[in-house]
């Protein structure tokens, strides 16, 4: 086991040189002899005391930017080590926890883009259709049970999944705060500005 350098060795040290160095000068009666070997003894403690302390302050010093050094990373490392034996799906379920985000599915006419959600994607095209139609509700977003009904018709089966998969990565971005009544969210930014952050124009 490896013994970390501790305060108490140049601290006593330092004691026991001020003791020989006090015995030389206040022992008249003493021989010199025993004087003269109270300031060698002396001399080789406060060497010992120099060098421990110099040991005590290096090693307390290299610690300190270990461990600023550790936090910088305190982090990623924990999310590392979190994510450690979780399998595929359990791993992308935790990063849909931590970020909204755009993918593109390959399709026969090209890549089909959706947003990523907590606990499913939404198709782009959806949140185009989602925030137009919350332009009759501003500030409130469209309401999530009547989600199928965004884009008019019932081309959204999934709809209601949908809106509420929105609504739920806008409230944890803080653009919007929860809502009592009928309506899902109340925007607390302008909604254009919300939509554009989905990538979907305010035209």
């Amino acid at each position: 086991m490896y013994d970390y350098p501790r305060l108490r060795d140049p601290l006593l040290s330092t004691i026991l040189a001020g003791a020989c160095f006090l015995l030389a000068w206040k022992g008249e009666r003493l021989p010199d002899w025993v004087r003269l070997f109270a300031v060698f003894v002396g001399c080789v403690f406060s060497a010992t005391a120099i060098v421990t302390g110099l040991n005590f302050l290096m090693y307390q010093i290299a610690a300190r930017k270990e461990e600023m050094s550790l936090a910088v990373v305190a982090g990623p490392v924990r999310f590392a080590s979190a994510l450690k034996g979780l399998t595929m799906s359990q791993t992308d379920m935790v990063q849909r926890q931590m970020a909204t985000s755009l993918a593109g599915i390959p399709g026969d006419d090209g890549p089909v883009w959706v947003i990523r959600g907590q606990a499913g994607d939404v198709p782009l095209a959806y949140a185009v259709d989602f925030f137009e139609w919350s332009k009759q509700t501003a500030p409130y977003l469209w309401p999530v049970r009547r989600g199928s009904e965004a884009g008019g018709g019932d081309g959204w089966s999934n709809g209601v999944q949908y809106a509420q998969e929105l609504t739920r990565s806008i409230l944890a971005n803080g653009w919007a705060k929860q809502a009592s009544g009928p309506y899902a969210a109340i925007l607390v930014e302008p909604l254009e500005t919300v939509a554009g952050k989905y990538g979907v124009g305010s035209d």
